[in-house]
């Protein structure tokens, strides 16, 4: 598991998900009412998980909208201190 610094990005979290529920791609992206590529594109860790994928997800039962937000907020952090030092 990641730590505080190195956070995972909520696609692969989702992606363990689908996973333990048995689901197709296709199958999620239809219970979540998303397009498959714009799933795909989140569990590739390609997009982030908008304030619209977060309450789909919360729809579905997997935890709540402000979760998801949180944990995408904490990569997106992550992520901009690692570029700012790298620069």
């Amino acid at each position: 598991m990641a730590d505080m610094h190195d956070p995972a990005h909520p696609g692969e979290i989702i992606r363990k998900a689908i996973d333990a529920e048995g689901w197709t791609i296709r199958h999620t992206a239809a219970r979540l009412g998303v397009a498959r590529v714009t799933l795909q594109r989140v569990l590739g860790c390609r997009a982030a998980v908008s304030p619209r994928m977060a309450l789909a997800l919360e729809g579905i039962g997997w935890s709540n909208a402000a979760f998801w937000i949180r944990l995408q907020g904490q990569y997106d952090l992550a992520k901009a201190r690692r570029d700012v030092a790298a620069a």
